[in-house]
């Protein structure tokens, strides 16, 4: 996938979640966090950590202050593949926040067709289309996704529009994480997260 329109990736860096928050194209020595493989053994709703610092933190894709997504529509966007042996299905959310107790984050989107992957590997991909402002300090927009042949159509993400005294000099601006949720419980069960970052 071309990067060209890509202003930000999920967990770029090691060390604290704040240190981790830094642009694609930012130079430095700290080790990238995608693809990451990831293993689902509980029917429990299941936070994506990053494996980049031992899988101790979840996984976020943060717009950092100042940056160009003021009023401006951008994209969150999430892709890879999920596995499993059995007749399953994985259902993915979408949170504004990076708490690793899930819910002390905000939910924004649900895959809300649950997945259903019979004994396979399966792609996936979801988009989350969105804008803010710093005068209202809400957020709002849209998503769709696929799992394999199942498709979540185009929908207003949850409780629109957010408030959450949205500032553009806030540090970080915005921060997301993902969760998935499968039906059936295996140690089998793993999902690649290829692409998580936000376009513009």
């Amino acid at each position: 996938m071309p990067q060209s329109n890509r202003l930000y990736t999920a967990g770029q860096g090691s060390g604290s979640a704040q240190n981790r928050r830094v642009a694609i194209n930012t130079q430095g020595a700290n080790n990238a966090s995608l693809p990451a493989l990831q293993s689902f053994t509980t029917t429990a709703e299941t936070q994506f950590t990053d494996p980049a610092v031992a899988n101790s933190i979840p996984l976020a894709c943060v717009i950092p202050p100042g940056g160009p997504c003021e009023q401006e529509s951008f994209e969150l966007v999430f892709s890879g593949y999920v596995t499993t042996t059995q007749s399953a299905t994985v259902i993915f959310k979408v949170y504004e926040g990076d708490s690793a107790t899930i819910g002390s984050n905000t939910i924004i989107a649900t895959m809300t067709t649950s997945a259903a992957i019979a004994t396979a590997t399966a792609p996936f991909e979801f988009r989350v289309r969105m804008v803010y402002d710093s005068v209202s300090g809400k957020l709002t927009g849209r998503y769709d996704g696929v799992v394999q042949g199942t498709v979540t159509a185009s929908t207003v993400i949850t409780s629109a529009p957010i408030s959450a005294s949205i500032k553009n000099t806030n540090n970080p601006v915005l921060a997301f994480t993902l969760t998935a949720t499968f039906s059936a419980a295996t140690t089998a069960n793993s999902i690649n997260l290829k692409d998580f970052g936000i376009n513009h």
